[in-house]
This record gives structure tokens, C-alpha cells and sequence, in this order.
């Protein structure tokens, strides 16, 4: 996963969650030319399923944990250099690019050894004793390739940590599963790296959210229920606003911004906003609510009460599934008074 800042709802999403995702990460791509991506944090219930393929849209991709890993910590820059080069090669590398460690690394990208500046110091000192040249030798006959200390890109920055305290090495390379370089990293990352960017939607309760959201750096929260205990370290910007849908939030400041979405998402904005409130007859409905679903329906080309009907008889079939199924099919926990609570509907 790239440098985008995510967009996610709650564990096991509902229509709203997933639909403010790909609303909103559609609305700040189109305001700050992308580096936005949707994504949730649990499987699709049979409603929102219903919604994404009558509006032919993809379903935001599943994201398990915003975790600092190892390939967080990596800057970009990425050098290497090629088996067959020699030891005086190596060394004028080092000097242009400023770098004390060299990947090694074959022609289909594998990591095969390191090379230090150490390691060229104890050559240099080496030959002048024994009088050898060793200044053309390649780099595959001098090269550490045994008991490297290599991370690779799922290693959780607790374990990078742990590792990088337990050793003394300058830099560690960092590999994806085929044990092709990635980049290498030093201690300096440690305190260098910070946490995946992520907006969070329809949800503030750190108990609802991703897994590792404590290391995550929240950028946004756009929600439409009470606050919760989520913590970031700076001010960021909360749009909380007592609607019956962060859907509605999100239609509004796409008005606010004079952006018009597409119809595929105008499509899904209005299906949550219809899910979230019942067609309008939830006590937590709203004027506003009523406001953006039909503005949104126009835009997609929709009867709101008939696709309201549409949808919910959709997700309504309750045959071949357990009742554990449905209950946890929309199921949030909560922490009431220290308690742990959860709460499952079924409609």
C-alpha cells in the first residue's frame, strides 16, 4: 500500500461507512488531484453489496490494521548497486551518493549481499599489507551475504524496533516477499516515521475503528454520532453534525466546495443516506437528510422511494443464514462506564 492517506469507516461497515469512504475519498481527490484512497476495515453486508453493484462501483479494498510497518519507514530514495561491479566502483558510488551501506542486488531486483564503507576500509587496509589489489575485484566475491539482518515490508515497527536495539548494524535492508529490495532503513527512521495518514468516517470510538488506528496519524473526522475517545496528537479538522447520516455531511461539502460528483457516487451517497435514516421515518432523520437525498437522487437519476424500497428489500432476505450472522451483520461495540458493550440492528 502506497503513501495515500486513507479513507475508512467502522469494523463491519454498513452502508454508510463504506459509501462516505468512497464519497469523500472521491470529493479531496478531485480537490487535491488524488493521493486519497477509500478503503474499509471489514466485509460487505447484503445491503451494501446491493448498492455497489446497482451502481457499478467497486468496493472500497480491505484494509486490516493501519500498523506502522517497515515499508512506512521507507523515504524513497533507494540505492543499489549491481554483483559484477568492483570494490573501486562501489567505493566512487558511495562518495557521489554519500552512502556507508550497498545493497546488492541482481538483475530481477533480489537482494544477494550488503556493502559497507567498513567493508572497504578493511580491504583497502588489507591489501596494504599483504601488497594484493583487490580495488577491481567484483562486488559477489566481497560482499556480506551471509546472516543479514533483513526486514521485511509487513514487519510491525514494534518488531523493527526490538531488532535494530538487540544489533549494531548502520542500516537493515527492507524486502517484499519475493526478497526483492524495497530500501534499506536506520535508527534515525525510528524516530523519523510517522503513523499511516487516515481520515476516519462515520465513527470517532477507538473501539469501532481499525485495528492500530493508536499509531495511525488522523488527519480528518467526518462522523455523525456522539464523540468518542479517539486522541490525536495535533488539531485536526472534525465535522460532527447532528444528521441521521455522514453521507448527508459529505453531499453538503461537496456543495460547499462547488464540486458535483459523478453519478455512481451521488448514487451510493443517496443509498446511504436512505439506509442510515429508513426512508426519513428514523428519529434521527432530518431535514437536511431529506435535503441532500433528493438532490443526490437527482444527480443519479433516482425515485428515492422506490430505490429506498428497492434497497432494503434487498437486504431484508434472511433465509440460509445463521442468527448469529444477523445479528453481527450491523453489530458496533461501545465502552459505557469502563463496560464493554455491543449493539446489533436488524432491520
Amino acid at each position: 500500500m502506497g503513501k495515500e492517506t486513507l479513507i475508512i469507516g467502522h469494523q463491519r461497515p454498513d452502508t454508510d461507512s463504506i459509501a462516505s469512504a468512497l464519497g469523500y475519498a472521491h470529493l479531496k481527490n478531485e480537490l487535491h488531484q488524488g493521493g486519497f484512497k477509500p478503503a474499509r476495515c471489514g466485509g460487505l453486508n447484503r445491503e451494501t453489496e446491493f448498492v455497489l453493484q446497482y451502481f457499478d462501483l467497486p468496493a472500497p479494498e480491505l484494509v486490516e490494521s493501519v500498523h506502522t510497518r517497515a515499508r512506512d519507514m521507507l523515504d524513497g530514495g533507494l540505492l543499489y548497486i549491481h554483483p559484477d561491479a568492483t570494490v573501486r566502483q562501489a567505493g566512487l558510488f558511495m562518495r557521489q551518493h554519500g552512502a556507508k551501506t550497498l545493497a546488492v542486488v541482481g538483475d530481477n531486483g533480489v537482494l544477494l549481499g550488503l556493502f559497507t564503507m567498513g567493508d572497504l576500509a578493511q580491504l583497502f587496509l588489507d591489501s596494504w599489507d599483504s601488497g594484493s589489489a583487490v580495488m577491481e575485484t567484483p562486488l559477489h566475491k566481497v560482499m556480506k551475504r551471509n546472516h543479514l539482518v533483513v526486514f521485511y515490508e509487513d514487519d510491525l515497527l514494534a518488531d523493527v524496533r526490538r531488532t535494530m536495539l538487540e544489533t549494531r548494524f548502520r542500516n537493515y535492508p527492507v524486502v517484499d516477499e519475493h526478497f526483492r529490495l524495497l530500501g534499506l532503513i536506520a535508527r534515525y527512521h525510528l524516530l523519523s516515521t510517522r503513523g499511516r495518514k487516515v481520515i476516519l468516517v462515520d465513527h470517532n470510538e477507538q473501539s469501532q475503528a481499525v485495528p492500530g488506528i493508536e499509531e495511525a496519524e488522523i488527519c480528518e473526522i467526518i462522523d455523525h454520532h456522539r464523540l468518542a475517545d479517539i486522541e490525536t496528537g495535533e488539531p485536526i479538522v472534525v465535522r460532527n453534525e447532528p444528521v441521521g447520516s455522514t453521507a448527508t455531511i459529505v453531499a453538503k461539502i461537496y456543495r460547499e466546495q462547488g464540486v458535483t460528483p459523478p453519478p455512481q457516487i451521488a448514487g451510493v451517497l443517496c443509498a446511504a443516506i436512505l439506509s442510515d435514516t429508513l426512508i426519513f421515518k428514523s428519529p434521527t432523520a432530518t431535514g437536511q437528510d431529506r435535503q441532500q437525498a433528493e438532490w443526490l437522487a437527482g444527480l443519479a437519476g433516482l425515485d428515492v422511494m422506490a430505490f429506498g424500497r428497492e434497497m432494503f428489500k434487498s437486504a431484508s432476505a434472511m433465509a440460509g443464514r445463521t442468527a448469529r450472522e444477523i445479528i453481527l451483520e450491523d453489530f458496533k461495540n461501545f465502552v459505557l462506564n469502563g463496560c464493554k458493550v455491543g449493539i446489533g440492528q436488524i432491520e
